[in-house]
């Protein structure tokens, strides 16, 4: 990183390296998109930065710097340059200290780091996240931070994905049925689906999954700026999930409905069909996206579905028309589970549902890999190499 000083007084002079700074940035940015700069205040010219006739140029430096480092300033002047960068640039806003005068501009700021040392305990107690030493922070922002902000974006996508697929099913069913609001899964499916059968493998997933080692994510910084673009997480991806939604679901319902379409099929057995399809397509799905496999994500997947099956069959043994339920659903699992049909077309809608997202997955991948691949891929290579270099004699 190169760093700018502005360190001077005066209005005019200021002024001067405002724009000095500026003209730099800008015949870097038509050279190469890869420049990374960070701007040195003090006291002094930050007082005059903010002054209207330099403000503008001082918020356009800004934006164009990937940090600022704030020497011997007053606590109010670094909470108002944390608040100016929030108002005028819409920007979230990392701040980092170690002392007493660094709380305001710890609490002003969308994130707080306080590290504990000589200046006190303040800073950690108004602080987010604390740290022991400044050697820390570098992993909490570039493996713990990638890793978490990869993590919340998939997770909320996966989130709503799984839910709009679920009731666009529904909806499917509606058009058949005269849109009388008849829903063919079981009342007690509804319930649960989400609780018991699709909750711990989106949880783990959320807790443990990692798109990259810690050792690449540490020797290659520029992948950090994942989450300060928002990569992972565009305007359009909660449309592109919709789509992948409406599409799965009309998979999963369409080969149901037209393998059963003139044969005997009550609507309690219909509906516990949709229920496997979809579980079956929301855990592949769930592990076309999970890049880190541990034992407690497989035993969590595999769990899910053979926790279904078990319900399934429970709930429909216990059940009897002694219950007073209408409809009784007594043995409907049982019956379901030994036509060949039944376990034909969670197949072939699961290979339907997941065949656009897999084609799409390995082309982008092969023909416009991330730099994140391309650095696992040249981790792998090294790796190899050390290997092979090691056990020649």
């Amino acid at each position: 990183m190169h760093l700018l000083n502005l360190s001077s007084t005066g209005v005019t002079v200021v002024s001067d390296l405002l724009d000095l700074h500026l003209a730099r940035l800008n015949s870097v940015a038509e050279v190469t998109a890869e420049g990374s700069f960070g701007l040195v205040l003090n006291a002094a010219s930050l007082e005059y930065c903010v002054v209207p006739e330099n403000i503008d140029r001082f918020c356009e430096l800004l934006k164009k710097c990937e940090s600022v480092l704030c020497c011997r300033a007053t606590p109010l002047q670094k909470a108002s340059l944390v608040r100016l960068t929030k108002e005028n640039l819409k920007a979230k806003v990392l701040a980092i200290g170690d002392g007493a005068n660094d709380v305001s501009m710890i609490q002003g700021a969308d994130v707080g780091v306080g590290l504990s040392g000589q200046e006190g305990m303040q800073a950690v107690m108004a602080s987010d996240f604390a740290l022991a030493r400044f050697r820390f922070l570098s992993r909490l922002l570039l493996v713990h931070g990638h890793w978490c902000y990869h993590r919340l974006a998939l997770v909320i996508l996966y989130f709503f994905y799984k839910n709009a697929m679920f009731v666009l099913c529904i909806f499917w069913y509606q058009i058949f049925n005269g849109f009388s609001s008849q829903v063919p899964i079981d009342p007690i499916y509804l319930m649960v689906y989400n609780f018991l059968f699709t909750s711990l493998p989106s949880l783990l997933f959320g807790y443990l999954e990692q798109d990259g080692s810690s050792d690449v994510l540490l020797s290659n910084p520029v992948l950090y700026d994942h989450g300060i673009r928002g990569k992972k997480y565009r305007w359009y991806s909660f449309w592109l999930n919709m789509l992948d939604a409406l599409w799965q679901s009309a998979a999963v319902y369409f080969v149901a409905h037209f393998t059963f379409i003139d044969a005997e099929c009550d609507m309690w057995t219909f509906g516990i069909l949709l229920c496997t399809q979809l579980l079956f397509v929301n855990s592949l799905h769930l592990a076309f996206l999970v890049q880190l496999w541990t034992i407690p994500m497989v035993v969590s997947i595999v769990g899910s579905i053979a926790l279904f099956f078990f319900f399934a069959l429970l709930y429909n043994l216990l059940v009897t028309p002694e219950w007073a339920v209408k409809d009784t659903p007594s043995l409907i699992a049982e019956r379901a589970v030994i036509d060949v049909r039944f376990w034909l077309v969670v197949l072939l809608s699961s290979i339907l549902a997941l065949l656009p997202r897999f084609i799409f997955s390995v082309t982008r991948n092969s023909l416009f890999p991330s730099r994140l691949i391309m650095a696992k891929m040249e981790e792998k290579s090294r790796a190899r190499l050390k290997s092979s270099t090691s056990q020649r004699p």
